[in-house]
């Protein structure tokens, strides 16, 4: 008969040695502080690893709500040429012939109260012809009515809009050089056969930068009858786009699809 083999019970000397020293008095006074600061350390970093993301996150989310408000409020007020137009064009289809200007004037002036950003509605003629409506600095409408006579130069006549009243004769100008086919809303409006917006260009009257949305008015037999324009002064535009709650020191920059900076 084989004896059983002998069975070790003592743990071996080594770690009972240092089970004993980590049981001391003195390994927990060292053990317990260190302890506590290595996980307060590793909390702290990892806290501050997650409150730098969490701000990452609403920085981010803020300003992809700062985009998408800034871009509902110029697609709101561009927006308001589309309407405008359509009622420009049923009212000039109303009328077996051209309208006076002072008709034109009465109903733009009232289809363009309140529209921010819009700066001038008119209807240009093939002949040269131009009869329209702008707001002037101060927020009052004018009507302007220019014709290109047989020598070439254009005559242009402005009358002030009061709120009560006809439109009072403020000034004339024999050769104001404006024809308005040479205009980029006119040519463009033209080239494509449909209503559209021009890239951004500098108005004849006002010197500033601006954009037109323009449409060609045909007859029922075909023939041009003229252009239908609204313009957006970009220089209002730019005023509102600042007004906008943006994050702090943040700005708001406006481009076409096509990358231009209006």
């Amino acid at each position: 008969m084989v004896p059983p083999s002998p069975v070790h019970t003592s743990p071996p000397r080594l770690r009972t040695r240092l089970g004993l020293r980590l049981a001391s008095p003195l390994s927990i006074l060292v053990l317990v502080p260190a302890l506590v600061v290595g996980v307060g350390a590793f909390m702290a970093v990892s806290g501050q690893s997650s409150l730098r993301a969490s701000i990452d996150t609403m920085a981010e989310a803020r300003f992809v709500d700062q985009t998408a408000q800034a871009s509902r409020h110029i697609q709101d007020m561009l927006g308001q040429a589309d309407p405008l137009l359509d009622g420009f064009r049923a009212f000039v289809r109303e009328h077996e012939t051209r309208p006076s200007p002072f008709a034109m004037a009465e109903h733009l002036a009232t289809a363009m109260h309140a529209r921010s950003g819009l700066s001038f509605v008119s209807l240009g003629y093939p002949e040269g012809h131009l009869t329209g409506v702008y707001l002037d600095d101060e927020g009052h409408f004018w009507l302007t009515d220019r014709r290109v006579g047989d020598d070439g130069r254009s005559h242009l006549v402005d009358y002030r809009i009061p709120a009560v009243g006809p439109p009072i004769l403020e000034r004339e100008d024999p050769d104001c050089g404006y024809d308005v086919r040479t205009r980029p809303f006119y040519e463009l409006a033209l080239l494509r056969g449909r209503r559209t917006w021009t890239e951004p260009y500098v108005f004849f009257d006002s010197g500033l930068p601006g954009v037109t949305r323009a449409e060609p008015l045909w007859g029922s037999d075909g023939e041009l009858q003229g252009v239908l324009s609204a313009d957006f002064n970009l220089n209002d535009l730019s005023d509102f786009v600042d007004g906008l709650d943006t994050v702090p020191a943040g700005r708001v920059f406006v481009f076409t699809a096509e990358g231009a900076l209006l």
